[in-house]
């Protein structure tokens, strides 16, 4: 295996890693390999490629609601605030009809 030695880490992502760790209960290393190995994975199967391409497709039925909750969880995910499935289950749920507002709560709830 390799060694990767990064330098000038802002504090609040250090404390931010920290935290992250110690809710996966994991060292603090072994988060840091972890968030890396997912930053890799290829982007082509991930619900925030495929918001992006939402983007250019017709709205979600529900009208605008409905996009403002894909974009916030669009930022969510990036922001690493929410998992994959977590997105995923969130705009499957737009999909198959549930009311925007009760999306967005969902989504309130997992960031809370």
């Amino acid at each position: 295996m390799a060694t990767l030695t990064i330098r000038n880490v802002p504090l609040e992502v250090h404390d931010g890693l920290r935290r992250r760790a110690a809710q996966n209960r994991r060292s603090l290393e072994a988060e840091v390999r972890a968030v890396i190995a997912e930053a890799v994975k290829p982007a082509a199967a991930s619900p925030a490629s495929a918001i992006r391409l939402r983007g250019s497709l017709p709205k979600a039925s529900g009208g605008d609601r409905a996009y403002l909750v894909e974009r916030r969880v669009q930022g969510a995910l990036e922001q690493h605030a929410l998992s994959r499935e977590e997105a995923a289950g969130l705009l499957e749920a737009l999909d198959a009809g549930e009311p925007a507002d009760a999306v967005l709560q969902r989504l309130d709830a997992l960031l809370a």
